[in-house]
């Protein structure tokens, strides 16, 4: 199997398992007797935890390689979501979820770090695109598939099959990604770089760009995942309408990860589309605030899956860029640290916005709406600076 195979398979049964978790982890913890907070705070173990690893991944995965560290990461989630089965406390579920944010912590970095290293420089926005096309459909059956096993069998019958899955991708990336791990590529800018240093790359300009982005665009991930839900109940919608609104936002996002976008990161750059598909996310959350119908909400969704559709394939194109080899792990990690921390702050901002306002408030949607409409003309400037020290570059 290629590298780019292997990271491919890893990207799915990654984020196939975290978007299993989303209807059922919650109500798990609250059968084993959690209330509400100890409920929260268990299933937040594993965000916290993840944060950890992501920063942690870089330095796993120059100690002992690619493929050693998904194996693990695979293993590790497969031993984690097995003992969900096991435990009979909130806190032993709170552990458990520890073990399971850190085995999944590595996840992303290392196979966005091996794709990156598995293709030139010109089809890294192609292969970033085929790998958010996976991450989509995991989005569009992982919870359904979730949803309606866990109410037929029991979450834990979910739980088990999960990590069959997963122990089957570690076989796998074990015995046929033994070959995987890739040389620099002599064409590749930043291949001659070899010190990695994680101050580096918190500092570098170009990589500061990505993760404020990043920052950006999840934290209105988190407001959807958080606050949507609440919106469109108090609004009286149905359960079905606010699944299918998380669905056509997958499902646009898988239709521009299928071609658009490669070509258009190609075409215009790294930067020009990031900083589109940030406008559009910006613009959908405000589109969200002031719809009051179920085809606006669709119409704003879609929206935002073209954002997403867009921004993911030039950020994590330009993340590789402007990395070394051997520093793509670290940034790769920097970056998943960023998501998740953006994830974090969107959910508990909702909260604490709609804590004070109500549920029914639309707060949480311009205050995100406008943070990324506000780093967008940021990262044009950038884009602009870049573009005019290239041109200068060449007369000198």
């Amino acid at each position: 199997m290629s590298g780019s195979g292997v990271a491919r398979l890893v990207v799915f049964v990654a984020f196939f398992d975290l978007f299993c978790q989303f209807p059922i982890v919650a109500p798990f913890a609250r059968q084993l007797g959690a209330d509400p907070l100890v409920a929260a705070v268990t299933v937040a173990t594993y965000d916290a935890a993840n944060l950890i690893g992501n920063l942690a991944a870089g330095f796993v995965l120059i100690g002992i390689g690619r493929q050693r560290t998904l194996v693990g990461g695979l293993l590790a989630s497969a031993i984690a979501l097995a003992l969900y089965g096991v435990v009979s406390e909130p806190w032993q579920f709170g552990a458990v979820r520890a073990l399971h944010g850190l085995g999944q912590a590595v996840l992303s970095p290392g196979a966005f770090t091996l794709l990156s290293d598995s293709v030139v420089p010109a089809r890294r926005a192609q292969a970033m695109g085929t790998a958010g096309a996976f991450i989509a459909i995991a989005a569009v059956i992982g919870p359904a598939v979730a949803g309606i096993a866990g109410t037929v069998f029991g979450s834990v019958a979910v739980f088990q099959a999960v990590a069959v899955l997963m122990l089957a991708a570690s076989a796998l990336v074990a015995f046929l990604g033994r070959n995987v791990e890739v040389s620099a590529d002599p064409n590749d800018p930043v291949a001659g770089a070899s010190k990695v240093s994680l101050g580096a790359i918190l500092s570098r300009p170009q990589l500061i760009v990505a993760n404020v982005a990043c920052l950006a665009w999840t934290a209105g991930i988190g407001t959807l995942v958080v606050h949507l839900p609440l919106l469109l109940e108090s609004r009286g919608a149905s359960a079905s309408v606010r699944g299918t609104a998380f669905s056509v936002y997958a499902l646009v996002s898988l239709v521009l990860f299928a071609r658009p976008s490669p070509w258009l990161v190609n075409r215009f750059g790294r930067l020009l589309p990031l900083a589109g598909g940030l406008s559009l996310i910006g613009v959908s959350l405000l589109g969200l605030a002031v719809t009051a119908t179920t085809a606006g909400v669709y119409g704003a969704m879609a929206l935002f899956g073209c954002g997403f559709g867009l921004l993911f394939p030039a950020v994590t194109s330009y993340i590789a860029d402007h990395s070394s080899p051997a520093e793509r792990g670290m940034a790769y990690g920097v970056f998943y640290a960023a998501y998740s921390l953006g994830v974090v702050a969107g959910e508990v901002g909702s909260g604490q916005l709609a804590e004070v306002f109500g549920a029914a408030t639309v707060a949480p949607f311009i205050a995100f709406g406008c943070l990324a409409l506000v780093v967008t003309p940021w990262v044009v400037t950038v884009n602009w600076r870049v573009a005019t020290v290239r041109a200068i570059a060449p007369a000198q």
